[in-house]
């Protein structure tokens, strides 16, 4: 059975789209593992090659395989523009505990890949208490 926390850093993005005409993007990123979810914070005007550099720690149980991230563009007086998403298997990492620094594709919501997003993973197994109560 695994149970654990999972630390993923949201290091940045590169070649993403740029929703905006006529300035660069304030992109975000919402990352959802099971029923959790965090926000980034807004990379002002960094356009397609965002870096966010933040640290977010899930807890994990069985049953549980891919981190999502979507991608937004934050918009002052209209909503946010939606860029593109990333799925983040988490096989590798639940097995070895690190997975370095990768790069996973986002899709655009016709399908099209355009740009990355990279993320570290690390997990921490939770230890078993051996003769516990439910007290």
């Amino acid at each position: 059975m695994v149970k654990g926390a999972l630390e993923v850093h949201l290091r940045g993005a590169t070649g993403i789209k740029n929703t905006d005409f006529l300035k660069k993007c304030d992109p975000y990123a919402i990352l959802t593992c099971w029923r959790q979810r965090f926000q980034s914070t807004t990379a002002k005007r960094q356009g397609s090659n965002p870096i966010w550099n933040q640290k977010f720690l899930f807890v994990v149980e069985d049953g549980v395989s891919e981190l999502f991230i979507k991608l937004y563009d934050e918009d002052r007086f209209t909503g946010d523009d939606f860029i593109g998403s990333a799925k983040v298997p988490l096989n590798r990492v639940l097995s070895e505990l690190d997975h370095p620094l990768a790069s996973y594709n986002v899709i655009r919501p016709s399908g099209k890949v355009k740009g990355e997003v990279m993320v570290a993973l690390k997990f921490t197994p939770k230890e078993e208490d051996e003769g516990s109560s439910a007290f």
